[in-house]
């Protein structure tokens, strides 16, 4: 554990505080011995969103939460002040996510859609903590959603500050900051807000406190501070009945001190056998929503400690198999209210990865990991009354040989396409790409034989398009491939001809301000990719046979150069990541392959986004494969393949990236493929045919990957479709 005096280090401590949104909520997923409590939260309440604070990225990720599979899905993330991102909480009443930045000194405000997750910064954000070098850390709304508390290991403090249910704006509680232990990192409040702890790393102690709730005070519990018996105590979680609290001790021996509450008084008292084994460095703590196991991440062993809760006594249990391997640097960790889905941020690896649990035993099983941006060190979930669902809306073509746009409306029950009213709607000459901001609210496309942008509105109940009065917007030569990236913020363009990448800055009226970056590349960049995270930009370049760079996209569109360029195949024509992040392939026109890299994640030693070949690539594809694809559950991956008329599926392997053929493929589509887009849901897949001018539409089996062609496809576009999107509603 890192003292004080290595704490502004890069590698700061590899600490995080969970903040379960409403307090921990009613399950029924423990075992019959550990009966569901009955704490705040309601009845039926499931996840929708996972907010992750990233301290070396000064940012929350966002992510949306399938609430029966666990899945994550990258949905944006917000910037938070460049200074340490170290916490995060959510207050229900208003909708307000909280981030400290911790070299600032300061807390940052964000109203939450509860659509979609997306953070918008309050106008009163930042706030300006008070005192001498504040540098708050944990943080942790009160139950009645009036408090917010920040814990301050500088100050050895913690501050109290009121939330206006109105505007979110944050004002201090009179006599607030308190006093707490030196090196106080995370507080930890009772569900009932009665009560709150922090734990002291420095003084070897924890502190406990009486909450006042009719003004948010702090009062010194009786017997304030408690021994941490093995010292250097950092993570800290109270049951979800309010009867003990769970503390990490990190050494000089480690363990789980457990200490039994008073409820009238809030006194700690050591259970017996107090503390029980734990595994190297045990960080933070995450108990199920009936309090019947508690997961405990390791930092230094990567791993999770898993016990079985003693319901009358408070004693823990290592569960069989525990600890159970987890990411690199495992940090921050947060149990989803069905008591199903465990979630555990890396904050070396750059990943969160998702277990399943056992209901019977508590054991763990890995699902997946995705990658998520640097130094994950708190974790926020935010629950709703129904889960997230995701509804495909529209698709559109880019027609090259007409100068316009095709627009369909897709099906969501079968798949198929039904032009919109006023289809095909203009835009500039040979439009060879189009991209949909992530909103579903703006469309552009890039043409590449008029050196512009055609910037369009989107009508959200007909899918019709609308010239923005700034369209068309001069860009370079030849603009050819286009990105967005997943806060809809930023638009990516390559120009083909002038050898050049630019990024703009996507307003909130969907016009584009000037260049932000333009940066030289390979000769001839034919594609552009940006992974889930909004951190890395791949553009290969067909005419020298290279992926170049791996560009560092900074938040608000800046682009630098990564320092990689690698060589792929012969002609490279098109580039995916896949929805993990994880991954990233080149299709190569003329040797009939595809590569495959890793992607390195970690910030460490500036080798964020570099690439390793994965084993066995390249891997065969068709004739001339001129696109690629996966689906958004990232179970497969499709190429068009030009030359053959056909669709090749692959299933991947998520542990190592490995491609296989599915049985069956490849598929027949039409003549000359060229370009593939897949709903919201990876239900349904969509081919443009360039010779044929139409869209074949193909139903894909989620079990297998395997094709079928849907009822009435192929469907009519414009001349030499080129390129297509899709866009989708989240409800």
């Amino acid at each position: 554990m890192l003292r004080a005096s290595s704490v502004a280090m890069t590698l700061t401590i590899l600490l995080a505080a969970i903040s379960l949104a409403g307090g921990p909520v009613p399950v029924g997923g423990d075992s019959a011995s550990h009966p569901p409590s009955t704490a705040p939260g309601g009845p039926g309440s499931v996840a929708r969103f996972l907010y992750v604070a990233n301290q070396l990225g000064g940012t929350v990720t966002v992510f949306s939460i399938d609430a029966a599979t666990g899945q994550l899905r990258p949905a944006g993330y917000a910037n938070s002040g460049y200074g340490g991102t170290a916490g995060v909480a959510f207050s229900p009443k208003g909708n307000y996510v909280f981030s400290s930045s911790e070299y600032a000194g300061q807390i940052w405000s964000f109203r939450e859609s509860p659509t979609t997750g997306a953070l918008s910064v309050l106008p009163t954000s930042p706030y300006q903590l008070t005192g001498f070098d504040p540098t708050p850390f944990g943080l942790v709304v009160h139950p009645s959603g009036q408090y917010l508390y920040a814990s301050d290991w500088n100050q050895h403090d913690v501050a109290a500050l009121h939330i206006d249910p109105s505007t979110g704006a944050l004002t201090q509680v009179p006599g607030s900051p308190f006093a707490a232990g030196r090196n106080d990192y995370i507080p930890a409040l009772t569900p009932s807000g009665q009560f709150l702890y922090t734990a002291n790393d420095i003084d070897d102690t924890v502190s406990g406190f009486v909450v006042d709730s009719a003004t948010g005070a702090l009062t010194p519990a009786q017997g304030s501070p408690y021994a941490a018996p093995n010292g250097s105590p950092l993570g800290v979680a109270a049951d979800p009945l309010g009867r003990f609290l769970y503390v990490a001790d990190t050494g000089p021996t480690v363990g789980i001190a457990v200490f039994t509450i008073n409820s009238s008084t809030g006194q700690l008292t050591p259970v017996p056998n107090s503390p029980f084994l734990a595994s190297e460095t045990p960080e933070f703590i995450a108990l199920s929503p009936s309090g019947g196991y508690l997961y405990v991440s390791n930092c230094r062993s990567n791993s999770i400690s898993a016990y079985a809760v003693n319901g009358t006594t408070g004693a823990l249990t290592q569960i069989a198999g525990s600890p159970f391997a987890g990411p690199e640097g495992a940090t921050p960790i947060a149990v989803d209210p069905s008591g199903v889905f465990l979630y555990v941020g890396g904050y070396l690896s750059d990943t969160v990865e998702v277990f399943g649990i056992n209901p019977a035993t508590g054991a763990l099983r890995f699902v997946s990991q995705i990658s998520n941006q640097s130094g994950a060190s708190a974790m926020a979930i935010v629950t709703g009354a129904k889960p997230v669902i995701y509804t495909p809306r529209f698709a559109y073509a880019a027609d090259q040989g007409a100068n316009a746009i095709s627009a369909y409306t897709i099906s969501p029950t079968t798949g198929q396409l039904s032009m919109v009213s006023g289809s095909p709607f203009a835009s500039g000459k040979a439009p060879a790409s189009v991209a949909v901001t992530p909103s579903g609210r703006y469309a552009y496309a890039a043409n590449s034989a008029s050196g512009s942008i055609s910037q369009y509105s989107v009508n959200p109940a007909t899918g019709a398009l609308t010239e923005l009065s700034t369209s068309p917007f001069a860009l370079g030569v030849s603009p050819t491939a286009s990105a967005i990236d997943p806060t809809g913020t930023v638009y990516l363009a390559t120009d083909a001809s002038a050898n050049f990448i630019y990024s703009y800055e996507i307003s909130s009226q969907g016009t584009f301000g000037s260049v932000l970056h333009k940066l030289k590349t390979g000769n001839h960049p034919i594609a552009v990719a940006v992974d889930p995270t909004g951190q890395l930009v791949y553009a290969p370049s067909s005419k020298d046979n290279q992926l170049n760079w791996g560009y560092l996209l900074h938040p608000g569109g800046g682009l630098e150069h990564g320092g990689q360029r690698i060589f792929t195949g012969n002609s490279p024509s098109a580039i995916a990541i896949d929805p993990s992040g994880l991954y990233v392939y080149v299709t190569n026109q003329a040797d009939n392959t595809i590569s495959g890299w890793s992607i390195n994640l970690s910030s460490l030693g500036n080798m964020l986004g570099f690439l390793t070949p994965i084993a066995g690539s390249p891997f065969p594809a068709g004739g001339s494969p001129d696109s690629i694809l996966f689906e958004p559950t990232d179970h497969f991956a499709y190429v068009a393949n030009y030359a053959d008329g056909t669709v090749s599926a692959y299933s991947l392997n998520p542990g190592t990236g490995f491609l296989t053929p599915v049985a069956g493929s490849p598929f027949a589509a039409g003549a000359s493929p060229q370009s593939l887009g897949v709903d919201v849901t990876g239900s349904y897949l969509y081919v443009t045919n360039g010779t044929t001018n139409t869209v074949t539409a193909f139903s894909i089996d989620s079990s297998t990957g395997a094709l079928t062609a849907l009822n009435g496809s192929p469907f009519p576009s414009g001349a030499v479709p080129v390129s297509i999107a899709t866009s989708y509603e989240l409800h």
